[in-house]
């Protein structure tokens, strides 16, 4: 899947002052070649650049540099960082990102430097072909761009703008949307300028003279001028650009050809994102610093979306000094005609031709980023096969670059997984193979509870907890027929909580003591006990065999649980204002007389409500944030016809209808989300057994 000549641009923010702001920055650029078998040359004429370095100027990469990849079925993979060839750096971290369409983009937020620092980057490698000339460059591009201008961050800059080639060296006039650290900061700009030209070389790169905008006397003021590179990908999808003498990263994708609507923003995006929060004036380490991530996210279509974050901060990582995985679903603002939008986290957006893929800045104040979205490809097969990225956390449906934890519900969808429809019984424990199909985990086989010829569902065995690899191996057996080998990342815990209608968002399945759902009409109160059901708690004591039902006595808790500190509860209730709001948790485990199932009993903090709140749960390396419950007064419920389940994931068949006792098919479910905006419909419903009752006493 990574094969040929690439041009790359790499930046990474790596060293601070006292008072927070980022004083050190390493770029480099240049032709980095995968041989297709694990291995990378950088060509000759590759350079670097550091500002604490040679006085600031370029330097070639040295002679025989390279180093080594791998990638998995997903295309998600790993690729050494070009600078492991370069003995005056330590952080010879590797990007881990993800392949799709020409190009891979990722970041190392899951390696640690030599001194045990991790590391803030972003990698772009973009696949080269025949290259454009002055004449044929006619198609419009979306630019994004994020500038540690002199290595660091005290001129930092961001910025959005729409290229116009004319096929004879114009650009037209941009219109230039962003924020300057040092001009006017905290102030969205928006400048514009005449005159902007570009010119091919032989090479392919061509150069962007960029005049300063109106009524700007500096360029230390402007958002982007100057002479840029810029390169075009094979496909003419995408460009790359950078300052060769700066800390800059310019990445493009080609504007849509006919009018956007919602529907073009849908499927599996693989993501990357470098971005800064530099301190606030006066006020040391007030900000975060350099953060990075790689991920995924899967987009409805329909102005919603579920991101998962492989991410990492220096200064502010919820771990301290190791990588937080976040999930979060977004709501997004209608698209514009243009391909462009926003969502609820101040980010603007600019959608590339077709959807297929597109590219991103901050438009909040004080925050600079850049993310890169690509489309993943679509995956098929013959016989029985196993789609790469078919592979999901039953509840939550969180996207393929989450990790997948001991005990956890999880379903896969292909072809030919089965030759029936099949499913255990509730309340009893589930065997390794379900008719003609088994579910292998690294070779051995799973517990299964559901099977149907295009979807399995099955419990991720504990011994996955000892991995040393960080990986599992996961294959369907049907009848003697091995199905393709997938790759999963694992984790010791990824919470996915069970939703009213089951696409993983929107209202959580809760219950009050009495046994009665929690819902719009009978809401949960302040300061009263609900009963959370969801599954990826991951390992419990005491421990159980696999596959087995929750013991009732003595409880099997869950260890995130037990230990100081690793499992946090947060409601966050942004109608009103009132978010970060710890709750207690009085158990959390296995849920008596189900398998593959886990439950919460938790206490809603009384600074909350009336409405949609949000539930978050923090564990030492997840951040999970998907479901709301409605808390007393009235919860808004909108009209189901408005949206409806989200597209990019295969509707749930009876994945626990029978087996697990608690999925209902009631009337339209709907609900409004917590953040107030889209609402979806819904098609069946869990419902949990009553709660066991737990003390603090019988906790100790």
């Amino acid at each position: 899947m990574l094969q040929g000549s690439y041009r790359f641009r790499y930046v990474a923010p790596y060293n601070y002052n006292n008072a927070g702001n980022i004083i050190a920055v390493v770029a480099a650029s240049g032709v980095i070649t995968f041989n297709g078998a694990g291995t990378y040359t950088i060509a000759a004429g590759s350079t670097y650049i550091d500002n604490t370095a040679n006085g600031g100027k370029s330097q070639e990469f040295p002679a025989n540099s390279g180093g080594s990849y791998a990638i998995s079925s997903a295309g998600i993979g790993y690729v050494e960082s070009p600078l492991a060839s370069i003995p005056a750096y330590s952080f010879d971290a590797v990007e881990s990102g993800t392949v799709s369409d020409g190009v891979f983009t990722g970041s190392a937020t899951e390696s640690l430097d030599e001194t045990g620092t991790g590391l803030n980057d972003i990698f772009v490698a973009m696949l080269v072909g025949t290259p454009p000339t002055n004449s044929t460059f006619t198609s419009p591009y979306w630019l994004g761009a994020l500038d540690f201008s002199g290595g660091g961050d005290v001129l930092l800059k961001n910025a959005i703008v729409e290229i116009a080639p004319n096929g004879s060296g114009g650009l037209g006039n941009l219109s230039i949307t962003g924020f300057d650290n040092d001009y006017q900061p905290g102030t969205l700009l928006t400048q514009t300028a005449a005159g902007a030209t570009y010119s091919f070389a032989a090479d392919g790169g061509a150069t962007l003279t960029l005049p300063m905008p109106s009524g700007v006397t500096s360029a230390a003021n402007a958002l982007l001028s100057g002479s840029r590179l810029m390169y075009v990908s094979s496909d003419g999808n995408f460009t790359l650009g950078w300052n060769p003498t700066g800390y800059d990263i310019i990445f493009g994708v080609k504007a849509l050809t006919t009018p956007a609507k919602d529907s073009m923003f849908s499927g599996l995006y693989y993501l990357a994102n470098l971005s800064d929060g530099p301190p606030l004036s006066g006020q040391a380490n007030s900000g975060c610093g350099a953060e990075s991530f790689y991920g995924s996210e899967n987009a409805d279509g329909q102005e919603d979306q579920i991101v998962h974050e492989r991410f990492f901060s220096q200064v502010c990582s919820a771990t301290g000094d190791s990588t937080d995985f976040g999930v979060d679903d977004y709501q997004l603002s209608a698209i514009a005609s243009n391909g462009t939008f926003s969502d609820t986290l101040g980010n603007y957006y600019a959608l590339g031709a077709a959807g297929n893929a597109f590219v991103s800045v901050s438009n909040s104040s004080g925050y600079y980023s850049l993310t890169i979205g690509i489309h993943a490809p679509s995956f098929s097969g013959s016989g029985v096969y196993l789609d790469p990225i078919g592979v999901v956390n039953a509840a939550s449906w969180q996207p393929i670059t989450a990790g997948f934890a001991p005990g956890e519900l999880f379903t896969l969808f292909g072809s030919g997984l089965s030759k029936a429809t099949l499913s255990n019984s509730g309340g009893q424990p589930f065997g390794t193979s379900l008719g003609t199909t088994q579910v292998l985990v690294n070779g051995e086989p799973a517990p299964i509870y559901y099977v149907s010829p295009n979807q399995v569902s099955a419990i991720m065995p504990y011994a996955t907890a000892s991995s040393t690899t960080g990986y599992a191996e996961i294959q369907v057996n049907n009848g003697g027929i091995l199905s393709n080998q997938v790759q999963v990342f694992l984790t010791d815990a990824n919470s996915g909580y069970f939703s009213q209608e089951q696409d993983g968002i929107g209202d959580a399945i809760a219950e009050h003591a009495n046994g009665s759902l929690v819902t719009q009409s009978n809401p949960a109160q302040p300061g009263e006990t609900i009963v959370l059901a969801l599954t990826g708690m991951g390992s419990v004591t005491p421990p159980i065999v696999d596959g087995s039902i929750g013991p009732s006595g003595p409880l099997s808790y869950a260890n995130n649980f037990t230990t100081a500190n690793e499992l946090l509860v947060y409601f966050n209730d942004y109608i009103n204002n009132s978010t970060q709001q710890q709750a207690t948790v009085s158990f959390a485990g296995l849920y008596p007389g189900l398998a593959g199932l886990y439950q919460m009993n938790v206490v809603v903090p009384t600074t909350v409500g009336p409405g949609d709140v949000y539930i978050e749960v923090i564990t030492d390396e997840a951040d999970v944030e998907e479901v709301t419950v409605c808390v007393t007064g009235s919860c808004t419920v909108e009209d189901p016809s408005v949206v409806s389940k989200l597209v990019a994931r295969p509707a749930l068949t009876p994945i626990a209808a029978k087996a697990l006792a608690h999925l209902k098919a009631p009337p339209h479910m709907t609900k409004m989300k917590g953040r107030g905006q889209i609402t979806r419909p819904g098609s069946l419903r869990l419902r949990a057994p009553a709660a066991p009752a737990v003390s603090s006493t019988s906790r100790q």
